[in-house]
């Protein structure tokens, strides 16, 4: 019995999160583009060339 009582906890915390990330979405993704912008200006050139990803492929072929 604790344990049904435990998930139906979490599932309404759930829920309650997701409503919160859903109606603030635009403002999540402005403080976390912010955010990002704002490191990589303190990190020097070599180490942005060194941790960069290449490019991602357009297509993909299993056959290759």
């Amino acid at each position: 019995r604790f344990k049904s009582e435990t998930c139906l906890h979490a599932k309404v915390e759930t829920d309650a999160v997701t409503e919160v990330f859903e109606k603030n979405a635009d403002a999540i993704d402005t403080f976390c583009r912010g955010t990002n912008e704002f490191w990589k200006g303190l990190i020097i050139q070599p180490v942005k060339d060194y941790v960069a990803m290449p490019p991602k492929p357009r297509t993909y072929d299993p056959k290759k």
